[in-house]
């Protein structure tokens, strides 16, 4: 029940608070969700509806949120545990002796929900106290006998002190009794009287002893508050100075940080570099020994061409020049030049007819650079026809490259993939996010996915004139075409 802020209540009061609830009256249940409509919003307020109230009231007290006032001061109307407190004084329940007397004598969880009800605030408050210590609570005493001796038990040496001051021996300078026959018949009140006001005496000195007791330590806590306020003003320009220092050794860190960061990407840059060189060597190599091997084919066909035009002419079958060209043409093949070979020509690197290439284009670079695209936008073509054109071509320039994939990515608010037209090997990626070259982003990323898988490397071409991100595709291993580098292979 949070009566009391941030307020954790042991079991005990729990199980006393829903025993509260259980015995809450119909009528008063009606009453208050006729007067709060937000107490029970959906639920008549009639008697038929009663359980459905007393669940919500329950639901009220279980939750962590603060009790609603007219929740509250229903359930403190109606709790027979604050019937059973309001009636007993402030001094009553706060004094050590009253308070666990008072808990003996009812059950701790009893008085305690009672206390929390309480809209006394020092008595709420003791409440609070006595639940924040932990302390264990006085169960409920099983019949009236138990009562009477736990409150005789807690109760008890507070009326032997009691007593003893109120029956003390009469005082030592006090007159002895005259004779039987001149005995006054007020003597024994005026004994009486005489014993009250030394008690009544001795009980003001105890008081203002006390009193002067509380000054003085009124006076103590003054001091060693000055003096507590003093260390905490020092303890906060301490930490002042502190986070100062802190912030100091964060920027030093940051900056080592970003030192060791530069460092180790022009370490890895330099090593991205030395593998790309040797990666080319190796190419180079590789193109030589199949140009090499080559040209040997093509001198053994020259060479056989060659002998099977001197077998003819030496038969008579040419007779003229026209003859002894288609002769030539019969015999040596014609080398044809496709999209393909031109791409390995241009990459200076072999791509061979069961590789299938990646190609990565930078959709928006190339709709913004080439003139084919641009001067459709100059007269007025919108921008989502421009990138259905190309999209358009892409298709013809992967069926004319086949077999390769070409993935074309534009920025884009949300991140999508799909084939373009049907084709499987043609993808339309968008990358979603916000900000600039967020295209450029995927790419890398997917040039870094196709690096770390197993097998044989696939070739990834990456096609933009943007400089950053073809530096930064080199380093990532990718091979690079220039725009016009690509559309001059069709």
């Amino acid at each position: 029940m949070a009566v009391v802020k941030g307020l954790t209540l042991p079991q005990e009061l729990k199980d006393e608070i829903h025993r509260t609830v259980a015995s809450f009256p119909v009528d008063a249940l009606v009453e208050l969700a006729a007067e709060d409509k937000a107490f029970a919003p959906g639920i008549r307020a009639t008697a038929s509806a009663a359980e459905p109230l007393r669940k919500r009231l329950r639901a009220l007290v279980d939750g962590p949120a603060m009790m609603p006032p007219r929740p509250l001061d229903a359930l403190r109307r109606h709790s027979f545990q604050q019937q059973f407190v309001c009636v007993l004084s402030e001094m009553a329940l706060t004094d050590t002796y009253g308070f666990g007397s008072m808990a003996a004598f009812c059950g701790g969880a009893r008085l305690l929900v009672g206390m929390l009800l309480d809209p006394r605030g020092k008595v709420a408050a003791k409440a609070v106290e006595f639940i924040n210590s932990g302390k264990p609570i006085a169960p409920p005493p099983a019949t009236t006998d138990d009562a009477r001796k736990a409150l005789g038990a807690v109760f008890g040496p507070f009326i032997d002190e009691l007593s003893r001051i109120l029956l003390a021996p009469a005082i030592a300078s006090a007159e002895p009794s005259p004779p039987e026959k001149q005995k006054d018949p007020y003597a024994g009140i005026k004994r009486t009287n005489a014993k009250l006001t030394h008690q009544v005496e001795t009980l003001q000195k105890k008081v203002g002893t006390e009193r002067q007791r509380v000054l003085d330590a009124k006076k103590t806590a003054e001091s060693v508050g000055k003096d507590a306020a003093k260390t905490c003003s020092e303890l906060k320009t301490a930490l002042k100075e502190i986070d100062g220092l802190k912030a100091l050794l964060a920027a030093k860190t940051e900056e080592a940080a970003k030192a060791i960061k530069t460092a180790e990407a022009e370490k890895t840059a330099k090593s991205s570099a030395l593998e790309a060189a040797n990666r080319a060597k190796a190419e180079c190599s590789k193109k030589l020994e199949e140009k090499d091997k080559k040209v040997a084919e093509l001198r053994t066909e020259l060479s056989i061409a060659m002998d099977k035009i001197a077998q003819l002419k030496k038969s008579g079958a040419i007779d003229s020049k026209e003859q002894f060209i288609k002769s030539i043409d019969e015999t040596i093949p014609i080398v044809k030049r496709t999209p393909r070979t031109a791409l390995s020509e241009t990459l200076n690197q072999a791509i061979g007819p069961n590789d299938k290439p990646v190609f990565l284009i930078d959709g928006h670079n190339v709709i913004n650079t080439m003139p084919q695209y641009a001067a459709q936008e100059t007269k007025g073509m919108k921008h989502e026809e421009l990138r259905n054109l190309f999209v358009k071509d892409v298709c013809e320039y992967q069926r004319l490259l086949q077999p390769c994939e070409i993935r074309v990515h534009f920025d884009g608010p949300k991140p999508a993939e799909y084939a373009a037209l049907g084709n499987s090997d043609v993808k339309i990626v968008y990358s979603g996010g916000t900000g600039d070259h967020r295209a450029d982003y995927r790419i890398i990323q997917y040039v870094d996915f196709l690096a770390m898988q197993e097998g044989r490397p696939i070739a990834v071409i990456t096609v933009s004139d943007d400089g950053d991100l073809r530096s930064d595709a080199a380093q990532s291993g990718s091979l690079l075409l220039h725009l016009d580098e690509f559309f001059s292979l069709f």
